[in-house]
């Protein structure tokens, strides 16, 4: 059976799946946000003018686990007496970083969002039809959307050169 097609080509299966990142779960608290870490390397404003941060959140660490410790029970209850007592003193002593980095990506979202959907579209529509003019137009709009990321990353970066 030489030029015949039949159980030996293998049939092409989409499968549409998410994968999402693991969320971290270091410096953030219940809710996501993370600590202000950086604040451990700077002077409270107390009345001393020496205290650091970094001795308020130890202290207050030490304050809470004196308060909540128990000789008795299992591993995990400790372990959630111990998170509880630096995650509330970290947000109590520390807070939260407000800093938000502003990307290329986001600034031009608005532009570049509806040309990759059109591009996904594009793209599905060639892989349930398998037609050649499917394929061209979905390379078309690939062009299109590259063409436009990188215009759009590089006047990005040549403003934030700029100043």
């Amino acid at each position: 059976m030489h030029g015949c097609y039949g159980d030996e080509r293998s049939p092409v299966y989409r499968l549409k799946m998410k994968i999402g990142r693991k969320p971290s779960s270091r410096r953030q608290d219940e809710k996501g946000r993370k600590f202000d870490v950086a604040r451990l390397r700077t002077v409270s404003g107390g009345m001393k003018g020496k205290d650091t941060v970094r001795d308020k959140y130890a202290g207050e660490v030490s304050k809470r686990l004196k308060e909540a410790w128990c000789e008795t029970g299992t591993v995990e209850e400790k372990w959630e007496v111990i998170k509880s007592a630096l995650c509330v003193a970290a947000t109590s002593t520390l807070g939260t970083s407000s800093q938000k980095k502003v990307d290329w990506f986001e600034e031009n979202a608005g532009m570049l969002m509806p040309m990759l959907e059109k591009r996904k579209e594009a793209y599905l529509k060639w892989l349930d039809t398998g037609n050649e003019k499917e394929q061209k137009k979905f390379a078309e709009l690939r062009r299109k959307v590259r063409r436009a990321v990188r215009v759009a990353k590089n006047s990005w970066f040549l403003r934030k050169a700029r100043g």
